[in-house]
């Protein structure tokens, strides 16, 4: 399990080694081993690369639902929260007009309008469904 920012790099870098290994053990002939020995490595090497992918996307689930709950949080106090993904810079904050608070999302220099909390809520969990689907 990935506990951290530096952990992640790490895992990243173990993805690409093991993917880098799949790729050199399947160009090379295998002509003086046993098939089935053959196969048991090549399934080991996939298992391990698979069980990294599955910690990489639980930590990114993870932190996805801590962003969310801290902007939440942010919000709800009357704050600005901004965070940077993919490159794009998002500024989110809450408006009182008329009794009512709205909420504003801004991408970089274009904004959506004012919403309720929950349109608000929605557009936030798709936001971070499309920065999930990128990664």
């Amino acid at each position: 399990m990935i506990h951290n920012e530096r952990e992640y790099a790490i895992t990243k870098i173990w993805i690409a080694k093991f993917e880098t290994a799949i790729r050199d053990f399947q160009k090379e002939t295998h002509d003086q081993v046993h098939p089935l020995f053959v196969k048991a490595y090549l399934e080991s090497l996939k298992g391990q690369l698979n069980d990294l992918d599955t910690q990489i996307l639980e930590y990114e689930r993870e932190k996805r639902s801590q962003t969310l709950f801290d902007l939440q949080k942010l919000l709800i106090e009357g704050k600005e929260f901004k965070f940077k993904a993919r490159d794009i810079n998002y500024v989110f904050k809450r408006e009182v007009r008329s009794g009512e608070s709205l909420y504003i999302i801004q991408l970089e220099n274009s904004s959506i309008d004012a919403v309720s909390w929950l349109e608000f809520e929605k557009a936030i969990m798709h936001i971070f469904a499309l920065i999930g689907d990128m990664h």
